[in-house]
């Protein structure tokens, strides 16, 4: 390492609104005042805040100057990104679909052929959709026999999508082009004649991706073939319920029998379960054919989480967390609503299940956030005639009822991946191994990769993986990466990153990913020990992670950074802001910074299930205790806040960016402010770029090559 001096910086006076100022109530009924000086930056339209984002833009930019990390990560990023990489492939009908990047390109191409050993073809190629790359392929939707298929593309990384028809036999695009979806599904109809989807109102602003206003109601419409969207027939709403926060998804059972419609308010895992027969549907009535009338509702409250994977007639099968927090494979009669176990709730959570070769249940579960394929007969009896030799991966399993095609995804933090195959309609049952994915330059048996449990402040006991070379010295001076999440019951499982791995190469460091509660590594109860006025128990958890490797000699104070993105970005501005002494680097990707506005934008309203409503009074308390925002320290002269870069990106339509813009102007302007505060406060602000998802892989790899300069900046690496 070369020492240098440091340096303190001078920030912009952003200006200061000392008159705005909004009335909350908290749990004793007490009228709480909060001010909101930066409220302006809310208005990502005006001069002002354009001013003040090119002033951060340049502070950023200044600071790294030309730190030679920035060149060395991008290059060897790019090395090392240079690889074949498979998704599993999909089979419809008589075909394989699957999605292929040769290497360096932005986007992964989606293919399709009639057999494994067939030449495939080109379907999709989103490298061709924009010239910068900032147009992405979202998902695909074949019809019954995979002649037609409906897929969405995105702009800027918005989340706003359009649908799109291709005939599949000649990958041609059809007419239709329909706008204005989010967070879609599509369900066609078993004729091909149409299907039905999921869209909003339209959007009040040119520049799809900018807006802040809420998205609400939420409508299903009915899209034919060949025609106009202007001709398309809307279903239902989210008002007809009662309810304009309601959220849509629409499947159609594998029989073609019914539309299968699930009703969600939120991001927690509950729904309500309705199923709309299609018998007499009629394409030229669709809405007089599907009236309210005819819907059965089968689960008509949001007590819990139901998901369809197939049906024999009116037995639907299901997995539900109904009376089972590690969730349960049941049999649902669509008019009693009656459950039936036939797998029971197990001690470790389900994380994907699936129904192959007509009657084999497959349940992938999660024991200590690693993968466990079981498999199992109609009945729920054990099947033990396939062999299964995968342990503590991540596996991912692909396969449909209709035919006897199993793939399992093989990962791990050290492994990029192994496709596995195997012929379940064979009598000898074995797996082959169908792609497997090389690094060059890359020699695995360098790297260890190890899971370790700690106890957070209230006792319990927290699972962590930490990889590092082989070679590490535990001497309490390697820089370390501790990553994390902990919300919305999303678990962090063993996945390969070449970023994870350029940190232990280029920094010579140790990488550690802390499972904390509040996501789903361990279950629903997992999950709901770290929301609302329980929130604090994962900050808790976090930083007992980072005490944990600094007492076992992996780091120290001033070699420990955080890092997390969205929740995760939430969790890097909590910890920071309780602990600024125990972490020299915080990296906070696009973050929820403001927990007493943040369900007034876009989605926002959907994360109260996690977040609890700052409009409530009885939850209030519990937001404005720890929203990065509001509880900004004071610190006490010579006393250091963390180096910080918030990071955002001007297209995020999910968690929008004014979160991280007032954060860091309060930030810059009370700590920033202090004359000894040396450790930089600065924004990386990403232009076409959205919350993540499509994001071409030229910006993943500038703006890791940026993250990697700011860290090795901060820790004088260099």
């Amino acid at each position: 390492m070369a020492e240098a001096e440091p340096v303190g910086m001078s920030y912009p006076d952003a200006r200061r609104n000392p008159d705005c100022a909004r009335e909350y109530t908290n749990v004793k009924g007490e009228k709480v005042t909060v001010a909101e000086p930066y409220d302006w930056l809310e208005d990502s339209d005006s001069k002002q805040t354009s001013e003040w984002v090119q002033t951060q833009v340049k502070m950023f930019n200044d600071y790294i100057g030309d730190c030679k990390m920035e060149k060395e990560c991008s290059e060897k990023m790019t090395e090392m990104l240079n690889f074949e990489r498979y998704s599993t492939p999909n089979k419809k009908g008589n075909r394989f679909f699957w999605r292929y990047n040769t290497g360096l390109q932005n986007h992964s191409v989606l293919y399709t052929s009639e057999s494994l050993e067939a030449e495939p073809r080109i379907l999709i190629d989103p490298n061709t959709l924009s010239d910068d790359g900032t147009t992405a392929l979202g998902s695909t939707f074949l019809s019954e026999d995979a002649s037609l298929m409906a897929y969405t593309i995105s702009k800027g990384g918005s989340d706003w999508c359009e649908i799109l028809v291709m005939s599949v036999g000649d990958a041609k695009n059809l007419g239709d082009h329909l706008l204005h979806c989010k967070f879609t599904s599509v369900a066609w109809l078993h004729s091909g004649e149409g299907f039905f989807y999921c869209r909003y109102a339209d959007p009040q602003v040119d520049d799809l991706g900018t807006e802040t206003k809420a998205a609400n109601n939420q409508k299903i419409f009915f899209h034919k073939v060949g025609t106009a969207q202007s001709e398309d027939t809307l279903q239902m709403e989210a008002k007809d319920l009662g309810n304009e926060e309601f959220m849509f998804g629409v499947e159609v059972s594998e029989d073609g029998a019914y539309l299968i419609i699930t009703v969600s308010e939120s991001c927690a895992p509950k729904n309500m379960l309705y199923v709309a027969p299609l018998a007499n549907f009629d394409i030229s009535s669709p809405k007089e054919t599907f009236a309210e009338s005819n819907i059965i509702k089968t689960i008509d409250e949001m007590d819990a989480e139901y998901e369809y994977y197939g049906n024999d007639g009116k037995t639907f099968y299901v997995v539900t967390n109904k009376d089972a927090p590690n969730k349960r494979v049941c049999s649902l009669n669509i008019d009693s609503s009656e459950l039936v176990d036939i797998i029971p709730e197990n001690e470790c959570p389900i994380q994907q299940f699936r129904i192959l070769n007509k009657d084999l249940l497959c349940v992938n579960y999660m024991k200590d956030v690693c993968s466990s394929i079981n498999f199992f007969n109609m009945d729920g009896s054990e099947n033990n005639d396939i062999p299964m030799s995968f342990i503590s991966a991540d596996l991912t399993v692909s396969g449909r009822r209709e035919h006897g095609d199993l793939f399992v995804y093989e990962t791990s933090f050290l492994t990029p991946g192994t496709i596995h195959y195997m012929d379940l309609t064979k009598d000898s049952k074995s797996f082959s191994v169908f792609k497997e994915a090389k690094v060059p330059g890359y020699d695995s048996s360098e790297y260890q990769a190890k899971q370790v449990f700690y106890k957070s402040k209230d006792g319990t006991k927290i699972p962590m993986f930490i990889l590092s070379k082989k070679s590490v010295e535990l001497n309490g001076k390697n820089p370390t990466c501790l990553y994390g999440y902990g919300g919305f019951n999303i678990s962090i499982t063993p996945g390969f990153s070449v970023s994870k791995i350029l940190w232990m190469q280029l920094l010579g460091g140790v990488y550690a990913i802390a499972n904390i509660r509040g996501g789903g590594e361990y279950g629903e109860n997992w999950h709901q020990q770290g929301i609302k006025d329980r929130k604090q128990n994962v900050f808790d958890d976090f930083c007992n992670a980072g005490e944990y490797l600094i007492e076992q000699k992996y780091t120290s104070n001033e070699n420990l950074c955080i890092e997390g993105g969205s929740n995760g970005g939430l969790l890097v501005g909590a910890c920071c802001n309780q602990r600024p002494d125990l972490f020299a680097v915080g990296l906070a990707h696009v973050g929820v910074m403001d927990m007493l506005r943040f369900n007034k934008f876009t989605i926002g309203y959907a994360w109260c299930s996690d977040f609890g409503n700052p409009d409530e009074s009885e939850e209030f308390d519990a937001l404005y205790s720890y929203s990065p925002l509001h509880n900004i320290p004071a610190l006490l002269e010579g006393k250091q806040y963390p180096s910080f870069l918030g990071l955002t990106a001007d297209h995020d339509d999910r968690v929008v960016p004014l979160h991280t813009m007032k954060f860091m102007a309060q930030l810059q302007h009370s700590v920033g402010s202090n004359t000894w505060q040396t450790n930089p406060l600065l924004t990386l602000i990403e232009v076409k770029a959205g919350h993540g998802a499509g994001k071409s892989l030229s910006k993943q790899i500038a703006q890791r090559a940026k993250i990697m300069a700011f860290v090795a900046k901060c820790l004088r690496i260099g």
